[in-house]
């Protein structure tokens, strides 16, 4: 699902971006309402909107676009490691030190 891309074209209702990503109607509300808590998504006047982090780091259309990628090591332990849109692959990091991309230790402080 390509959310934060779609937002990343401007704010828009529930109802827009449940017809754009096929969101089921039952369901679309506390999704949505589940990422504003969690602080991906800003909400105003029932209009959504990416989150300034959000903006930057999960748009894929963006370089700067990340995705944490899960991996299971030879020895059934999970890790993953960041990468971001540009293809760079970044340190590996233990599942414990699993960050949100809105987390001020990823992102410096932003």
């Amino acid at each position: 699902m390509a959310l934060f891309t779609e937002l990343a074209g401007g704010p828009k209702d529930r109802e827009t971006l449940r017809g754009r990503l096929g969101l089921h109607e039952r369901s679309a509300h506390d999704f949505l309402d589940a990422l504003v808590a969690l602080g991906f998504l800003e909400r105003q006047d029932g209009v959504y909107a990416n989150a300034p982090a959000t903006d930057v780091f999960l748009d894929r259309n963006k370089p700067s676009y990340i995705v944490y990628e899960s991996i299971i090591d030879d020895d059934r332990s999970q890790n993953g490691r960041w990468i971001s849109g540009t293809g760079r692959v970044g340190t590996a990091v233990a599942r414990a030190d699993f960050q949100t991309p809105h987390s001020p230790r990823l992102l410096g402080g932003l």
